[in-house]
């Protein structure tokens, strides 16, 4: 197993491909981002979508690309190991 610690803050939000649970966390990031526009803190906001099976995936990343940065799972190994690179970990 690999644990991966990001270089600096982030909110890694993983979603299935259905639309009750990227509703969910597009709100939930979407209230981050406000607070953040605020001036109350500097996180990375990122949704990792499981982009395997479901059909409305790309719907479900167009969605949340409004709110976070989307990485789909099948791209994770890649985009989670250049997350942490530069630290020599």
């Amino acid at each position: 197993m690999t644990f991966y610690v990001p270089e600096r803050n982030a909110v890694l939000e993983p979603v299935t491909a259905h639309w009750n649970s990227a509703s969910n966390v597009y709100t939930r990031l979407g209230d981050l981002g406000r607070a953040q526009a605020n001036g109350n803190g500097g996180y990375g906001l990122f949704s990792i979508v499981d982009d395997k099976r479901a059909a409305d995936a790309e719907k479900i990343e167009q969605l949340l690309a409004q709110v976070s940065n989307v990485v789909p799972w099948t791209q994770h190994e890649e985009w989670l190991a250049g997350l942490t690179s530069s630290r020599g970990t």
